[in-house]
């Protein structure tokens, strides 16, 4: 669950200053960022770069991790040929935020054409 503002929903967000709090929401953003560039067959290793070097400028502290994993066993990967979810961990002041999201998600069969991959929605 996420604010309003795209900051993971945590009890540990209650701990920032409210500069830190007007901050918190650009990890959410920047992830965003990467997984889209990811997504266009960027290197990671040159997005995570770019990403944690953002981070870093508008400052944030230490980052534990700034990763990809494949969703069956939390294997890193470097390409978005298999479902996938872009893990971090970062400091904003004293509070470690965590945070996920999808880079690419996973199909329901293994068809070319699969129904789950479309929102339907009835007007009736």
């Amino acid at each position: 669950m996420r604010e309003r503002d795209g900051l993971a929903m945590s009890s540990r967000n209650m701990r920032l200053s409210a500069k830190g709090r007007d901050l918190a929401p650009m990890l959410h953003r920047i992830m965003q960022q990467s997984a889209n560039a990811m997504r266009a067959g960027t290197a990671f290793d040159d997005v995570t770069a770019a990403a944690k070097a953002e981070l870093a400028a508008a400052g944030f502290g230490r980052v534990d991790y700034f990763e990809v994993r494949e969703l069956d066993h939390l294997k890193l990967v470097s390409t978005t040929d298999q479902p996938a979810r872009l893990f971090a961990a970062v400091f904003l002041e004293d509070v470690r935020l965590i945070d996920n999201i999808e880079i690419l998600k996973r199909r329901c069969c293994h068809r070319p054409f699969c129904y789950a991959d479309f929102s339907f929605s009835s007007s009736l």
